[in-house]
């Protein structure tokens, strides 16, 4: 199983998350629509950062869907 967890850091809210069998793309992108509609489908304003760019979010394809949200990625490797 695994999570991915998508918090507000300034508020320490849980936005988003989901959770799967798998650490694939898709993983990340439930979690953030989640945050995005929590958020009440504002865009912008924000950075989202991971650590696991390069084995769960491959910043190529993820990075594609979080502009078209309005989000900043911020990929470490």
């Amino acid at each position: 199983m695994f999570l991915c967890a998508i918090r507000d850091e300034h508020s320490r809210r849980a936005l988003g998350w989901a959770v799967d069998d798998h650490m694939r793309t898709e993983l990340v992108t439930c979690a953030v629509e989640r945050a995005v509609f929590v958020r009440a489908h504002r865009r912008g304003g924000v950075i989202l950062h991971s650590d696991y760019a390069e084995v769960c979010v491959k910043p190529r394809i993820c990075g594609d869907v979080l502009r078209s949200w309005g989000v900043l990625a911020d990929f470490s490797a």
